[in-house]
Parts: structure tokens; C-alpha cells; sequence
């Protein structure tokens, strides 16, 4: 299991890292973080009871260039969904159910903001 390998390695972005607190608090199990293919990367891949989430992480300081959570486009959808499938066709023990997550983040003051968007894109 890729889990095993999640606790060792530290991420290498505090957001990302903020981002797994989050999933665990909610019961989520993570698998892998920083999944990198030859069509992209996947920030944390993640299981909520059965289903696999593979999870965008976005931080913004400010909307004044568009929320987090709009800088998700369409390309950096499909370069997910393409290193989705390969994650899975390397790992069929998680091609169950599985679902697109966004989290949007933002910093007021000293406070994280959260704003989960699950099934944010699907297939």
C-alpha cells in the first residue's frame, strides 16, 4: 500500500500539507501525495471510506486574479484525469469508485479558510 510511503516523505508544500490535516480530520486515508506521471501531477490521492479521491490542492492569497478554485482550468482537469487513469491502471486495487476533488484555500489574517468541492469535474 502507497500509504506506508505517505508518512515518510514530507511535503514539500505547506498547503498540501495543511490540505492532508484537513482530509484526515474528516476520516479520509491517505494514499500517496505528488503523484507525478508523464501527463501531470495529482497532489494527494486519498480514500473516503471506499471511494479514491484524487484532490486538487489551490491556495490563494487574494481573489483578485480569480478564486482558488477557478484556477483549476480545464487542461490542468484533463492532465489530472489522464494521470488518474494511469494511477489506477498501475494500482487496480484502487480503480473503484473514484471522484475529482477540489480544495480551494485562502488566508485571512492568520486564519485558513477551507472551501471543499467534491466531484468537482468528473470523467
Amino acid at each position: 500500500m502507497l500509504f506506508n510511503r505517505l508518512r515518510k516523505h514530507t511535503f514539500h508544500n505547506r498547503y498540501e500539507a495543511l490540505a492532508f490535516e484537513y482530509f484526515s480530520a474528516l476520516g479520509y486515508v491517505g494514499i500517496t501525495h505528488n503523484y507525478r506521471s508523464r501527463c501531470g501531477e495529482i497532489d494527494l490521492i486519498m480514500l473516503d471510506q471506499s471511494t479514491t479521491v484524487f484532490i486538487e490542492v489551490k491556495f490563494r492569497a487574494s481573489d483578485h486574479f480569480g478564486s482558488a478554485a477557478q484556477s483549476v482550468t480545464l487542461q490542468k482537469q484533463h492532465k489530472i484525469i489522464q494521470t488518474a487513469q494511469l494511477f489506477l491502471a498501475a494500482f487496480p486495487t484502487y480503480a473503484n469508485d473514484c471522484r475529482f476533488d477540489v480544495l480551494a484555500m485562502t488566508k485571512n489574517d492568520q486564519t485558513y479558510h477551507y472551501h471543499h468541492i467534491p466531484s468537482a469535474f468528473i470523467v
